[in-house]
C-alpha cells in the first residue's frame, strides 16, 4: 500500500485496486446523504 503523503502523487494506475476503492467509497454513502440533506437547501425551497 502507498500513500500519497508519502510516496508522491505519481503511481502506477494498473497497481490499483478499483474494487476496493469503489467499497470504501461506498462505505460513507449514507452519512454523506444525511450531512447533504442537512446542509443543502436548493430543493427545500418554492421556485418563484
Amino acid at each position: 500500500m502507498k500513500f500519497a503523503c508519502v510516496d508522491g502523487p505519481d503511481f502506477d494506475g494498473y497497481e490499483v485496486d478499483f474494487d476496493e476503492a469503489m467499497a470504501r467509497s461506498r462505505q460513507y454513502f449514507d452519512f454523506e446523504r444525511h450531512a447533504h440533506e442537512e446542509a443543502c437547501n436548493l430543493f427545500k425551497k418554492e421556485a418563484k
